[in-house]
């Protein structure tokens, strides 16, 4: 870990990028100059957690797909799709 910062802070070289690097890596210094390792601090809970009912799935279109269920949406973008590209015809724009 030491190595990543000492290239980092050779590369960027400010101040700024000393503070950055020791947030990054959870690394403070101390009164005395030692590093110490400080984790950090547990994300706070709201107090209320909201409760999910995973026992019944609720989108019926996964039971009920067939290769016809999004034929419409299929069609209607259908002329927005480019051709496939052959060899023997060159590159044109799509027509509009």
């Amino acid at each position: 870990m030491f190595s990543v910062q000492r290239h980092l802070l050779n590369k960027v070289n400010k101040p700024i990028s000393i503070s950055l690097v020791q947030r990054l890596s959870g690394e403070v210094k101390s009164g005395d100059g030692q590093p110490t390792n400080t984790p950090p601090p547990p994300p706070e809970s709201s107090g209320s957690e909201v409760s999910s009912d995973n026992t019944s799935y609720k989108a019926k279109e996964y039971y009920g797909y067939n290769p016809y269920s999004f034929y419409d949406i299929d069609k209607d973008m259908s002329k927005f799709r480019n051709p496939q590209p052959s060899k023997y015809s060159p590159l044109q724009p799509p027509k509009q």
